[in-house]
């Protein structure tokens, strides 16, 4: 019996052999298309695995956490500065401290080492001297070998004895008074009439948990170390009167964040509250270079912000989240996008599409290192015009094409380029106005003080256990702002409320103890 191929070797009738010639295309047509087939189905099978792997990732870092927000190359998308370098100008401080050479140093003490009498005998006869007794030496007057040592003093807690004495007023001849008239010595130095506790005590207190972050249990406990027992409850109510002195305040510190002549940058991130008859909620910041004002609210509604800015005109930089976009309703305010959170959605997908993001990434970069060559907003500007602005419409132009490219194949690309082009009018409002930076890095900075202290004590009790972190943070967060101690402020302020003096903010108080005398006239 012949075989396929013999058989269409001696055939020679033309019709037959043109049948075979379409029927071997139509084959080989099918052929063709299975295979096409099957190889979009690998690349299918590929992206779907890139794609698990990526989602992965993302629960990953819901559940865990993630660390800084790296891109893989070091092409200089992570952006550090160096020694010496000039900060960018959004987040230089309106009221500079001193330089390193012109601040205090430590507190010094000396500390005398002398020989006794049986040492300097020892010596000698180590040494094999003719004379080993103690009067053949004598101190060399001035000489000494010296070595600085950083030594701690652990905190003390005393209880002081205060005694206010009394005056007993003596009549004039012609005087006549119902009763003796006896007046005692008065004390300004105190939280509240009848504290049991100084001052200085309760901002220890508000500095190791609204500052350092450690929880009030904690700090009993390092208290009963040292011989004093005291309850959390104790602690708290002491924090919660140093925020009531420090309520005037923080209305000012939002005054000085609205008065700044620069953009306000806002965030929120949630709040627990412990109680059982309490819901969570949401703490809020606005700020800029001017300070950092905290509200805790029981809602992630926008219009909390928007009660927050209801007095200010001017441009407002947030992220995407949609309670934000209430704001556009507010013709005094002018809503920014911020070029970070669009970036995270590019960094996220490094692995699956590396060669666009990488593009889009490093033309990210790019913006970011453009603002650091201007030494002013009026160099700022031009900047931006001359080289921010094509490099945007570059960014822009890409993100079309590469939406076109990807898409329908991947969800993913098309999330991050959708979310980047959808904001791109609030993205690109840095361009036109100096006074907004490009991302919201500066709220967000602010925002991972009160997220550290929400991690370690759990956030709070209450919701008046809230209210008082609010404001706890609003005073310590603006005075790092501006490079002022904030137990030094927080003491000031409390000490002009006993005064019966008008309070100030940390802004204000910065400039008045930098102005020099001559101009403080």
């Amino acid at each position: 019996m012949l075989s396929n191929r013999e058989v269409i070797l001696s055939e020679n009738h033309p019709e037959v052999l043109k049948g075979l010639a379409l029927f071997i295309l139509e084959n080989n047509e099918k052929l063709a298309k299975e295979n096409a087939k099957l190889r979009k189905l690998e690349a299918e099978s590929k992206l779907r695995e890139l794609e698990l792997d990526y989602q992965r990732t993302i629960l990953r870092d819901l559940v865990f956490g993630h660390g800084v927000e790296k891109s893989r190359a070091s092409s200089g998308r992570n952006r550090r500065i160096k020694p010496n370098e000039q900060l960018l100008l959004h987040a230089q401080s309106l009221a500079p401290a001193p330089t390193e050479e012109e601040r205090k140093n430590l507190e010094r003490s000396v500390v005398s080492h002398e020989m006794t009498g049986a040492e300097l005998v020892t010596v000698a006869k180590e040494m094999g001297l003719d004379r080993q007794e103690q009067s053949a030496f004598s101190e060399i007057k001035g000489l000494t070998d010296d070595a600085v040592e950083i030594t701690v003093i652990e905190r003390r807690y005393i209880s002081e004895l205060h005694k206010l004495k009394k005056y007993r007023y003596h009549p004039a001849p012609d005087e006549n008074l119902e009763k003796e008239v006896i007046v005692t010595a008065e004390r300004t130095d105190k939280l509240f009439s009848g504290a049991g506790y100084s001052i200085d005590f309760a901002l220890s207190v508000v500095r190791d948990k609204y500052e350092y972050h450690k929880p009030l249990e904690r700090q009993t406990r390092e208290m009963q170390r040292l011989g004093l027992n005291v309850g959390t409850k104790t602690l708290y109510n002491m924090a919660e009167a140093v925020s009531v002195h420090m309520e005037p305040t923080v209305s000012l510190v939002l005054q000085d964040i609205f008065k700044a002549g620069l953009a306000v940058e806002c965030d929120e991130t949630p709040w627990f509250i412990q109680s059982n008859h309490d819901d969570d909620g949401q703490m809020w910041t606005a700020s800029n270079q001017a300070g950092t004002y905290y509200r805790f609210e029981p809602t992630r509604s926008g219009k909390v912000i928007a009660e927050i800015l209801k007095d200010y005109a001017g441009p407002v930089m947030a992220d995407g989240y949609g309670g934000y976009n209430r704001l556009t309703k507010d013709k005094k305010i002018d809503l920014a996008g911020c070029w970070a959170h669009a970036r995270r959605k590019f960094i996220e997908l490094e692995d699956v599409y590396p060669e666009d993001v990488g593009w889009v990434l490093d033309r990210i970069g790019e913006l970011s290192s453009i603002e650091y060559e201007a030494k002013n907003y009026e160099e700022l500007q031009k900047l931006r015009h001359e080289k921010s602005r094509p490099l945007a419409e570059k960014i822009r132009g890409y993100l079309v094409e590469m939406k076109t490219r990807h898409l329908p194949e991947s969800a993913l690309i098309k999330k991050a380029v959708n979310y980047t082009l959808k904001r791109w009018d609030c993205l690109t409002k840095f361009l036109d106005d100096a006074r907004i930076p490009l991302t919201n890095n500066g709220a967000e900075r602010a925002m991972r003080h009160a997220v550290m202290g929400r991690k370690n004590f759990n956030g709070s009790q209450t919701i008046n256990g809230a209210d008082t972190a609010s404001v706890l943070y609003t005073i310590i967060e603006s005075c790092k702002k501006v490079e002022v101690d904030p137990t030094t402020f927080m003491k000031e302020i409390i000490l002009r409320n006993n005064r019966d003096e008008p309070s100030i903010s940390p802004l204000q108080y910065a400039k008045q103890i930098r102005t020099p005398p001559a101009e403080n006239q």
